[in-house]
């Protein structure tokens, strides 16, 4: 297997998540195993109650250790030195980030996994969500992936790894606690789901504002969709979307904007 250093180096642009009825203290808590479930939507879904292969965030390295070892179609690899597990479907062959099924990261504390799904596990999961991971490949969201995760809560194009070949398209659902990861690159575009905590924080993209330009004589309230190559999309309060560059935004519109990158 490759060094875990190549694999840590991925987990940072890569990473996601599972429903049966599970009760417990009085009250029924419906989670979506996405190894057998198929849920026609996970709006109004948290991360918390997504699970693969019964593996669901708030496990500590060693429980997730243990579920995995009862898997008989499945290898998990993991490095004393490192807080990750790597999980490969069993079979010949050499084992490296480039054929990881999914991942758990502890980067961020002994009970706070980032469980992290590539395109390669697409194949084990159920009819929407292998759609899912197909229709996300794509510069817009579908009509299928805004009825099944509702509107981003952020949009943004990361192209700190431009130089690598890479560029980053990430959409962000922090109410649910999930991050949908597009990486283009010369040999094939790649899709990635990340779960994590979910948060009721605002951000940029939910907060309705007014926006100006450098004129002072436009003005639209709305959103922030994304910024890309020059150019902001503001998502007016009728739905119906807008491209301003950004140069022609007021100076207060611009700082708005650089305080959040």
């Amino acid at each position: 297997m490759k060094p875990f250093y190549c694999f840590v180096f991925f987990a940072a642009l890569t990473p996601w998540t599972v429903v049966h009825a599970e009760i417990g203290a009085g009250d029924e808590k419906k989670t979506i195993e996405l190894t057998t479930d198929n849920p026609e939507t996970l709006i109004g879904t948290t991360s918390d109650r997504l699970t693969i292969y019964g593996l669901r965030l708030g496990m500590t390295q060693e429980e997730a250790w243990q579920v995995l070892q009862n898997h008989d179609s499945l290898v998990a690899e993991k490095d004393p030195q490192n807080p990750f597990i790597l999980v490969f479907k069993k079979g010949p062959g050499e084992h490296t980030f480039q054929n990881t099924l999914f991942s758990l990261n502890w980067e961020s504390g002994p009970q706070s996994p980032v469980i992290a799904l590539t395109d390669h596990c697409a194949e084990l999961l159920t009819p929407n969500l292998q759609r899912l991971f197909k229709e996300a490949d794509a510069e817009r969201p579908s009509a299928f992936v805004e009825k099944f995760l509702g509107p981003a809560s952020s949009r943004k194009v990361d192209k700190k790894y431009q130089k690598s070949g890479m560029i980053l398209q990430i959409s962000s659902y922090d109410a649910m606690g999930l991050i949908v990861q597009r990486i283009k690159q010369g040999r094939g575009n790649r899709v990635t789901l990340k779960l994590t905590e979910a948060t009721q924080t605002p951000t940029a993209a939910t907060e309705v504002r007014k926006w100006t330009d450098n004129t002072g004589n436009f003005q639209v309230r709305g959103t922030l969709v994304v910024v890309a190559d020059g150019k902001v999309t503001l998502r007016k309060e009728d739905g119906s979307e807008v491209v301003v560059p950004l140069a022609r935004l007021s100076a207060e519109d611009r700082d708005f904007l650089k305080q959040r990158e």
